[in-house]
């Protein structure tokens, strides 16, 4: 039980190999998933779940299943390049492009240019030259030489004097401390009190370069210019520049984006060398790039933009590949390389917590547990009865049995290999699903000859067409509840067996009969620790209650994206 939510996530990635790269694993968008250009410049989530990437050709809109292009040569732009996105506390989304502001009506589904009646409703007036919504979400704004800071919990504005005759190129802000960045490298810190501007540090910058600053969660600045060498760390608790982890080794990267992930480690995007995420708390430098041979890597080493969202996932936009994403979640994959390139159809853990890997055609694998090493099982090397290992299952006992196809059922117990054949009926070979109820007892589906059980002296009862209510002897899955209820899958409909007095009843719906299976051929079944029954058909998956007495329809058009063949553990069938 200790890898069951690994091995699902796993499954649900792969079959068959496993790639793993510096603890984690990216999935890639790009114009073959849909996106309008493959040079993402920003990224954003909104508060709808909406996913929104800024590119060269356009700002696209995904919804985890399909891309909407919005573009801005209608609204008069020489082009439909997108610099930048960004999301206010209030839902407005700001979007930069070359020369002009835009913002998203969402009631009209459009972009818009005419952004001036929005910031009206703040206080906010006149031509604004530079527009930014900060790490609380607030927006800040300049007008000639005032600054406006709109806060959106309070409802109340702010506007500052801009000191000089230095242009301020940008402003961060998180938890309510801001500080601005002028063209000549001075860097000004605005007090809590939203009062005065007040000169922080300053810095040398040559001219030509886009000097950026990002504040991270643990009140660090970062320094840097756009595709140059070069990144500077500035301590505002201790007011003064610092040394931090990889700054050796980043010295000669060319910086491109900089983004903490929450806890203090910092991800450095670079021109072309990937990503590096200085760890703070662990006082290492990681390194990922691109790997060609793993399907799990970074897209592109050529790194525009980084996006943590709420739901702890990081975004990274690179400038050739589209958009990469990886959860930040503590999971770690081992690499399991495997010998043969056969279908995976089974992963099970013992009670030593060895992994066991039966596959269609070569036999079975036992990885032994925290090594990388792997022990072969054959059938003409071992006892086991067949190389087509379809199934396999761990009982209260510590026997690890495995179903096959054509050889019947066997465990493996103590490092010995048991078959069922001379116990077992002749009619039980070709073994599709096994699973043990709280008797103890054992119970078979099979591919076409019913289902059997073997309590736990070794007697086997035999539920077929002719013995039981089946209307088939195809079972196509077995799903036990933990109480009182074996469900049966089959390719004609669902049942379910009282384990106590054996007596079967057809599942076609629910007992009030306001609700019904919407087809009778059963791909897959699983019980969930909530108590709910997963049904897998042909036209999609319905969940149900059986405490409430309710059934939920769940198909391609609620989001599946196609009929549900495997229901638990990534098993297929």
């Amino acid at each position: 039980m200790m890898k069951k939510n690994l091995l699902l996530i796993l499954m649900c990635f792969v079959c068959g190999l496993v790639y793993a790269h510096d603890r984690l694993n990216f999935r890639n968008l790009d114009v073959k998933s849909g996106i309008s250009d493959n040079y993402v410049r920003s990224v954003l989530r909104d508060q709808y779940g909406f996913m929104w990437f800024a590119t060269l050709n356009g700002l696209n809109r995904y919804d985890g299943y399909q891309f909407k292009k919005y573009t801005t040569t209608q609204l008069g732009a020489y082009n439909n390049d997108i610099e930048s996105i960004a999301e206010d506390a209030a839902g407005n989304i700001w979007i930069k492009g070359p020369v002009s502001y835009y913002i998203y009506d969402r009631e009209q589904d459009k972009l818009e240019n005419k952004i001036q009646p929005v910031l009206n409703k703040y206080g906010i007036t006149g031509e604004v030259s530079y527009l930014t919504v900060d790490k609380d979400y607030n927006l800040w704004c300049t007008v000639m030489d005032t600054l406006f800071h709109y806060d959106f919990a309070k409802s109340k504005l702010h506007t500052f004097q801009l000191p000089g005759k230095e242009k301020m190129q940008q402003v961060v802000c998180r938890r309510s401390c801001a500080y601005l960045l002028f063209s000549n490298g001075e860097i000004a810190r605005i007090d809590s009190n939203f009062q005065h501007i007040r000169p922080e540090t300053r810095r040398t910058i040559s001219s030509g370069l886009q000097y950026n600053l990002y504040i991270d969660t643990v009140d660090r600045l970062w320094f840097y210019a756009s595709h140059a060498s070069g990144l500077q760390c500035y301590d505002t608790n201790q007011k003064q520049w610092i040394d931090y982890v990889g700054r050796q080794e980043v010295t000669d990267a060319l910086i491109t984006a900089v983004m903490d992930d929450g806890d203090g480690n910092l991800w450095i995007g670079t021109d072309d060398k990937g990503v590096y995420i200085s760890y703070n708390q662990d006082k290492q430098l990681v390194r990922i790039n691109k790997k060609s041979e793993n399907p799990f890597s970074l897209a592109d080493n050529h790194i525009n933009c980084f996006f943590k969202d709420n739901q702890n996932t990081m975004w990274v936009g690179t400038g050739k590949q589209g958009v990469s994403f990886a959860a930040l979640d503590k999971i770690a994959f081992n690499t399991c390389f495997l010998p043969e390139q056969e279908d995976v159809k089974c992963l099970q853990e013992d009670k030593e917590g060895n992994l066991w890997m039966g596959f269609d055609g070569e036999g079975l694998i036992r990885q032994d547990a925290g090594k990388a090493s792997y022990t072969r099982f054959k059938m003409k090397k071992h006892s086991i009865p067949s190389d087509l290992i379809i199934c396999s299952c761990l009982d209260a006992k510590g026997r690890l049995w495995f179903g096959t196809y054509g050889g019947g059922a066997f465990y493996e117990q103590g490092g010995t290999f048991i078959p069922l054949r001379n116990a077992a009926p002749a009619s039980l070979k070709y073994i599709r699903r096994i699973a043990e109820d709280a008797n103890g007892t054992i119970w078979f589906g099979t591919f076409m000859q019913g289902l059997y059980a073997m309590d736990a002296d070794g007697n086997f009862t035999a539920y077929t067409m002719d013995s039981s209510i089946l209307q088939t002897n195809s079972i196509m899955d077995l799903a036990y509840s933990g109480g009182r209820n074996l469900y049966v899958g089959t390719s004609s409909g669902l049942y379910s067996m009282d384990i106590y007095t054996r007596k079967m009843v057809p599942l076609t719906g629910n007992k009030a009969g306001t609700q019904s299976l919407p087809d009778s051929y059963i791909t897959c079944l699983f019980y969930d620790s909530r108590g709910l029954l997963w049904i897998g058909t042909r036209t999609g998956m319905t969940v149900f209650d059986e405490k409430k007495d309710g059934m939920i329809h769940l198909s391609i058009e609620d989001g599946l994206v196609a009929p549900v063949h495997s229901c638990r553990d990534g098993r297929q069938v």
